[in-house]
């Protein structure tokens, strides 16, 4: 799993990115069987650190899957996945939380948890 910061995103821009999916041995993984991936954005969560271990969950404020059609398998082991411009304007500049899962042969594995920071854009076009 990865765990960091992806690159910086504007609101005002659409967003097209591709994962490689490796094995331990550095060679793609066949991931043409898998029943789901999914990509959310959503606001970081927030704790209480007053002894209650409280949190606030947050609904994800962009979704991508194979589900919904906005990712797609394009090689072995490579899948990409695409945000619309207008869907990113909907998200005010700050950092978020970012996850990648995948569901396949009956098991669900986190490929990225970390967080993208996205710009407030300047374009109003």
């Amino acid at each position: 799993m990865y765990d960091g910061t992806l690159a910086v995103r504007s609101n005002r821009a659409s967003w097209q990115d591709s994962v490689e999916v490796l094995g331990e041995d550095g060679e793609p993984i066949d991931i043409s069987t898998a029943t789901e991936i999914a990509v959310q954005v959503a606001p970081q969560q927030q704790a209480d650190y007053g002894g209650y271990g409280n949190q606030s969950y947050s609904t994800p404020l962009l979704t991508a899957t194979l589900s919904n059609g906005k990712v797609q398998h394009v090689q072995t082991g490579v899948f990409a996945f695409e945000f619309s411009k207008g869907e990113m304007r909907g998200v005010c500049g700050g950092v978020y939380n970012v996850e990648i899962t995948i569901e396949k042969d009956g098991e669900t594995e986190s490929l990225i948890l970390g967080t993208v920071p996205i710009r407030e854009g300047v374009v109003t076009l």
